[in-house]
């Protein structure tokens, strides 16, 4: 396996980002960005690189700073980064976006991360970062919980048996790796995330790998910003697994290795220093009703069904979809009909 190692040299001092040790190492890292953050917020320009330096242990060292992303990229005030080490190295960095909420959100999506790297080894690493975001002109900052991410050259340097599957002309979906699909998915419905797309010509918040051993094509998920366990933690379940519909699957294998891995979830939940003890109650109530729905065959089998056959509101409330477009459609005959009537004549 290719070695995945690149270093930062600090005058005299190194520090190593390996992933044994830098994404491994649960320890936060404290870094300052010093550059002309006003400008990088004003244009939003993901075509152009910024200079910036990065400050470490008060040693200072150049590097570029790209804007990324798409809705967060319209939505934020502050959007997501991808740095240039000025030795062909990459890294994203996962910002909180502009309001204390969203704070929140970058912390909760960051468990996110680590509750899938725990599920599957085929999983983008992360590590948290406290990064001070310095105005070299206004003199002005902000401190924020951020997180580094991955980019796909990481993971092949981990992976070398993989390649990255450019998309722009649609793939094979009969090379799909079926159960890595179903973990993908169910993972998804577990976090209550359905943005997610995989059809053959819209590939969405998943990056596909080929395994040139076996010409397989595994998804790779990222991007959970929209789950309901990040946004609200009110999770409220659906009654189907979304993207199912239209796809083979292997959910009833799926399932038990998920089941193999609840504790573990659980207690990473328990151990995340960055939540609150409020944060960590609710999203155990949502882990909770997860297994609850899957531990249990029949509504296990239920689930898989009602995604297979598509159905959208469930079996429980689809009539009540069709009942709505009765009513709507009586209304308007109604109306029709009553017109001649409800027109008053001239008084004589």
């Amino acid at each position: 396996m290719i070695k995945y190692i690149f270093i930062l040299f600090f005058s005299t001092n190194i520090l190593a980002f390996k992933d044994s040790t830098f994404f491994h190492n649960e320890n936060s890292l404290n870094l300052e960005f010093l550059g002309d953050f006003k400008t990088i917020r004003k244009e939003k320009n993901k075509n152009r690189s910024y200079d910036i330096s990065i400050i470490h242990n008060k040693k200072k060292f150049p590097a570029l700073i790209q804007v990324r992303g798409s809705n967060r990229l319209k939505e934020c005030d502050f959007p997501l980064l991808k740095i240039d080490l000025h030795n062909k190295q990459k890294m994203k960095v996962v910002t909180q976006c502009n309001t204390h909420e969203r704070a929140a959100w970058v912390q909760r999506e960051y468990l996110m991360y680590k509750l899938y790297e725990r599920l599957d080894p085929l999983s983008f690493k992360t590590k948290i970062a406290h990064i001070t975001y310095r105005d070299q002109q206004e003199k002005d900052s902000s401190t924020q919980f951020s997180f580094f991410l991955e980019t796909s050259s990481d993971f092949i340097s981990r992976n070398s048996d993989f390649e990255k599957l450019e998309v722009d002309n649609g793939y094979d979906r009969k090379l799909i790796n079926t159960f890595q699909l179903s973990k993908v998915l169910l993972f998804r419905y577990m976090i209550n995330d359905p943005d997610i797309n995989i059809t053959s010509l819209n590939v969405r918040n998943v990056d596909l790998f080929k395994d040139k051993k076996n010409n397989r094509i595994y998804p790779i998920p990222f991007d959970f910003d929209f789950a309901m366990m990040v946004r609200n933690l009110d999770v409220t379940y659906l009654d189907y697994i979304p993207r199912v519909c239209g796809f083979d699957h292997e959910l009833y294998k799926v399932r038990p290795y998920f089941i193999q891995h609840k504790m573990d979830f659980f207690q990473i939940i328990k151990s995340a220093p960055y939540l609150s003890d409020l944060e960590k109650t609710k999203i155990q109530l949502s882990l909770t009703e997860f297994f609850r729905r899957i531990e249990n065959e029949a509504s296990f089998k239920q689930l898989v069904e009602n995604s297979e056959n598509c159905i959208v509101e469930g079996p429980k409330n689809s009539h009540r979809k069709y009942f709505r477009w009765f009513k709507k459609i009586v209304k308007a005959i109604a109306q029709k009909v009553m017109e001649p009537y409800e027109r008053t004549t001239p008084t004589q």
